[in-house]
């Protein structure tokens, strides 16, 4: 099983399993930052121009008009590519997607952290966490429509899942993080039901921020001159199905910590 002793000097894992959320300040390095900043520009720029070109967003990129989801890739994967590593590996490192980013999604730092997390009990194919989807959450400078209201993010699964397995948010920033350009804001798991519970997380570039799925969550709009983005890949212990096929609701990708 992965070790979790590695991560003890910056967080807590019992903090996750109570709160729900854990920080790990300086998850991601400079180069690591470097790598994902300009994947999410292009990724943000292609999906305009797909707009402008055809008169309306692509599937998986339908908020580009609200303000801000971009997936890494938009919209229902095929049956293999759902599920092989071997082929999402493929698609993930074509254009506009870039191969580094994927080495570092699928790499020893993030599976790691995510097997030890989800409490996955070894490294065997069969019950390897699964990567479930993998965004960007872009915010316009002064866009007064890209907040999100306080969420679960496990609350589609009561219409669109066959149950839910367990799965947590790898939340990391791309830029400094503050209450003006709309920070995370969480209501830990163990706190009362009071909005007064709500904790800001202003936070530094290449910090993560590991969310339950049954975090309470959200976040102002950007009222910044600049723009704010993040990086969230999510992770589930085991594979997420719909409840009308039994086929995985998004991707279900075995993922192996080696």
């Amino acid at each position: 099983m992965p070790d979790e002793s590695m991560y003890e000097d910056q967080a807590s894992f019992q903090d996750f399993r109570t709160d729900g959320y854990v920080v790990i300040n300086n998850f991601l390095s400079g180069s690591e930052l470097q790598v994902l900043r300009q994947e999410c520009d292009v990724l943000v720029k292609h999906a305009f121009e797909h707009l402008a070109i055809q008169g309306t967003a692509q599937p998986g990129w339908e908020v580009i008009q609200k303000g801000c989801i971009f997936e890494s890739l938009p919209g229902k994967p095929s049956k293999l590519l759902a599920v092989d590593q071997n082929t999402y590996v493929q698609q993930r490192s074509l254009w506009p997607c870039c191969p580094s980013a994927c080495k570092l999604l699928l790499g020893a730092k993030v599976t790691h952290l995510v097997a030890a997390l989800l409490g996955c009990p070894s490294a065997k194919m069969h019950d390897c966490p699964r990567l479930f989807n993998d965004q960007y959450i872009v915010k316009p400078p002064g866009y007064v429509a890209s907040g999100f209201a306080w969420h679960q993010d496990s609350d589609w699964c009561l219409e669109e899942a066959k149950g839910c397995s367990q799965y947590l948010s790898l939340w990391c920033a791309l830029d400094d993080m503050s209450q003006e350009n709309g920070c995370l804001q969480v209501r830990a798991c163990a706190a009362d039901d009071q909005v007064d519970d709500a904790k800001c997380l202003p936070v530094k570039a290449g910090t993560a921020i590991i969310m339950s799925d049954r975090l309470l969550h959200c976040s102002s709009a950007n009222m910044s001159k600049h723009t704010r983005r993040a990086w969230m890949p999510q992770f589930s212990k085991t594979s997420i199905l719909s409840h009308k096929d039994s086929a995985p609701v998004s991707f279900a990708v075995p993922i192996i910590a080696a």
